[in-house]
């Protein structure tokens, strides 16, 4: 292509930019080196990037101003050594035409990296939020902890909490639970003390004795660690409480004859 073609196809503005290929570099430069005209329209090219980087306080990539800086030297070695004067003159309508595309490439480029640094901090900013969220809800699960601390403290704390053994039938001797029983405050619950896992498929379910009569007052969790209290319900004028194998999930009515422990109130 001819002088002006090559300034129209946008080139020399990719060029300019550093996002040409090696094979689109190669054909520039050869026009670079042809064309005095052409060698002029780069080198403002060159200057006018650097001056509006600076005026809308936006930093090109250091390697592309590196790159400018080399070339703006080079060109000015040589015009000094070829006596070749650079002047707006030498452009011509395809050159103005070429300055249009150029300052469009160039817009094009600083929003780029406007938009990067922006998409970073918003990346940055998302993950301090997501840090704060995981941060509060450990908090608020501290705090309900702390709450449900106290509340249990206050509650074993209270006068007319009652303290209830439970102890092993001839089934399970060795088994012992302590139960907490406050009539005043109509709550329950139940310390696992030494208990053994059931068998697959069984779970462990408290009953309460109300006139002769069974009260199912909870099934206790197997996976509730030993430290912890098991909340059961409180039933009033229980006389005891026993605690038998059933099938996983609970039972209506009580199997006797796995009754594994029992105490009175």
């Amino acid at each position: 292509m001819n002088k002006d073609q090559f300034l129209a196809s946008g080139l020399l503005e990719q060029y300019a930019l550093g996002i040409t290929s090696e094979e689109e570099s190669a054909l520039v430069e050869q026009y670079l080196n042809t064309f005095p005209e052409v060698r002029a329209e780069y080198t403002s090219m060159r200057k006018a990037l650097d001056q509006y980087a600076k005026q809308y306080a936006i930093q090109p990539p250091e390697v592309l101003r590196n790159r400018v800086i080399e070339e703006v030297d080079y060109q000015q070695a040589r015009s000094q050594d070829n006596n070749e004067p650079v002047t707006s003159s030498s452009k011509g309508l395809s050159g103005q035409s070429g300055w249009s595309r150029f300052l469009v490439y160039t817009a094009i480029l600083l929003m780029g990296v406007g938009l990067f640094l922006l998409d970073r901090k918003a990346e940055g900013l998302q993950q301090e939020l997501s840090n704060q969220t995981v941060l509060l809800d450990a908090c608020q699960e501290e705090k309900e902890n702390l709450e449900s601390s106290n509340t249990l403290f206050a509650f074993l704390k209270h006068g007319q909490t009652q303290q209830v053994s439970i102890e092993g039938t001839p089934l399970s001797p060795e088994m012992r639970l302590i139960a907490y029983w406050n009539e005043a405050t109509s709550k329950a619950y139940l310390n696992p003390v030494n208990l053994p896992a059931p068998p697959e498929g069984k779970q462990y379910q408290i009953w309460a004795d109300v006139d002769g009569k069974m009260i199912s007052v909870g099934l206790l969790n197997p996976e509730l660690p030993l430290d912890r209290l098991a909340t059961i319900s409180f039933i009033e004028k229980a006389e005891s409480l026993n605690l038998t194998l059933e099938p996983e999930g609970g039972s209506e009515e009580p199997t006797v004859s796995l009754l594994m422990a029992n105490g009175i109130i």
